[in-house]
């Protein structure tokens, strides 16, 4: 396998005076539509600057709006021999001094140092830019994501160009995409979920359409432009997903071309799913689970036709990836015993940045997730909560994430978080359902003492940044 994701990918051409069949058709965003050679013209004019300014091998920052300039900075820095390190364009000034100082980086990219020019850049360029690629080690940083955790300092998780190329490798082996696919991104940039969409849409030359965030809230236009985009694939959070059933938004027309939604980074609610499922029957919906510290996912279930609204489960593990259960140093195997997710795979990630030793333990012949599952009587893996999600109550251990994935099983809940506060256990939920009807169903579903002592309806959960439930938030409530 090609050590570096240019070259993995066949990008070259795409760079050449001929190269226009080898790039997607059109690319857009809410400012702009551009044609796949103007976007290639667009990175190898930023790659250009960096040549120039003899930078190689070095992080290259940048404020990673949601829109079409983002990629073409990613894509420039690597054209060059570089590495990007993608931060949200709205970061405090504080925070990325900080990033800066652990980079020891002079300088931030924004949107303004891309111009989309219609110029292929010339042949003496592209051979001393393939001579800088040529020039990297054989664990060659591919990027860095910067994550804050529970504790708000940020964290560099390092990427790495052969890990990227097995994950394509290994995606690519489960499920069939093609150059005919067009790829609608909801993730912002700065968002490792993200990575997802933008190398597969090198990977296969895919028309590329970036959703903005303010698209959720006109969910008719939004059904409109997928419609009129003919878009055939999407990789979102469920969270966005609901913005659009929890309206209704398929009622009165959908996206035709839909044929594969992938969900990723939490649980899909029952409800949410189930409307999804009803409006687009002929689409294939696949749940993938993965981790910051891996390139993409290690693990996938397709919902079948016949799914009766229960939990769904993680699923298997992706082909040349090793998923398995431990708990207390012995490997799981049996159904509904309870295990940390522990992942071997080309697809993790270097380690943590500047910290060697946190790198060494966490990274060693395999990684420890942090997240508790079980597998069920089909050998597919099923979520119950993280570890460190975990509380103790009335004598017993409880995942609070079996306790919110059972609740959003029900007609009527649209979302759930459970937080222990004061000695019990707390519910909320936003949806239509009667209080009194999601306790009558949870006590059916759970053991006693995981029934929640209070249930609060809401009219909405608060999300943190990355879309997901926010139970620091929901824990200041009272």
């Amino acid at each position: 396998m090609d050590r570096n994701i240019i070259s993995y990918l066949h990008l070259e051409e795409s760079f050449s005076r001929s190269g226009g069949n080898a790039a997607p058709a059109v690319l857009s965003d809410c400012y702009r539509e551009i044609s796949g050679s103007d976007f290639y013209a667009a990175a190898a004019a930023f790659a250009e600057r960096l040549y120039e300014r003899e930078v190689w091998n070095q992080p290259v920052i940048i404020r990673a709006g949601h829109r079409l300039e983002t990629p073409a900075m990613f894509l420039g820095a690597l054209l060059s021999g570089n590495y990007y390190v993608p931060l949200p364009d709205d970061m405090p000034e504080e925070k990325v001094r900080e990033v800066m100082g652990k980079l020891q980086a002079e300088e931030v990219y924004t949107y303004d140092d891309v111009r989309f020019v219609r110029k292929p850049p010339p042949q003496d360029l592209l051979n001393g830019l393939r001579e800088a690629r040529g020039r990297l080690p054989e664990d060659a940083t591919l990027y860095v994501v910067f994550t804050s955790g529970s504790t708000g300092e940020p964290k560099g998780i390092v990427k790495s160009h052969r890990g990227m190329a097995a994950f394509l490798d290994s995606y690519s082996r489960a499920f069939e995409f093609s150059e005919g696919d067009v790829l609608a991104c909801q993730t912002p940039f700065c968002f490792d979920a993200s990575a997802k969409d933008f190398y597969l849409m090198l990977q296969y030359r895919m028309d590329f359409h970036i959703i903005h965030r303010e698209m959720f809230f006109r969910p008719s236009e939004l059904v409109g432009l997928l419609d009129r985009r003919k878009v055939t694939l999407l990789q979102w959070v469920p969270s966005a997903l609901s913005m659009l059933s929890q309206v209704k938004a398929f009622d009165r027309d959908v996206p035709h071309s839909l044929r594969e939604v992938f969900f990723v980074g939490e649980t899909f609610p029952a409800g949410q799913l189930k409307y999804w499922k009803e409006h687009l029957s002929g689409a294939v919906f696949v749940n993938l689970y993965g981790a910051s510290e891996m390139a993409g996912v290690c693990c996938s279930y397709v919902v079948p036709d016949g799914w009766d609204g229960g939990a769904v489960p993680l699923g298997k593990a992706l082909p040349g990836q090793e998923v398995f259960l431990l708990r207390e140093g012995e490997i799981i195997q049996e159904p509904g015993v309870a295990g940390e997710i522990c992942v071997r795979s080309d697809t993790l990630a270097e380690g943590y940045l500047d910290a060697q030793e946190e790198s060494r333990e966490k990274f060693g012949s395999f990684y420890r997730t942090g997240d508790i599952a079980e597998y069920d009587r089909e050998g597919n893996l099923c979520f119950l909560s993280r570890q460190d999600f975990q509380v103790k109550h009335m004598g017993h251990r409880i995942e609070l994430g079996a306790i919110e994935s059972t609740a959003e099983c029900m007609e009527g809940v649209d979302r759930a978080g459970a937080v222990f506060s004061e000695g019990r256990i707390c519910l909320y939920y936003q949806g239509d359902a009667d209080k009194r009807r999601v306790k009558e169903f949870l006590e059916k579903k759970l053991q006693p003492y995981m029934v929640p002592r209070k249930i609060i309806c809401l009219d909405m959960l608060p999300l943190n940044r990355n879309g997901k439930t926010d139970h620091m938030a929901l824990q200041q409530l009272r």
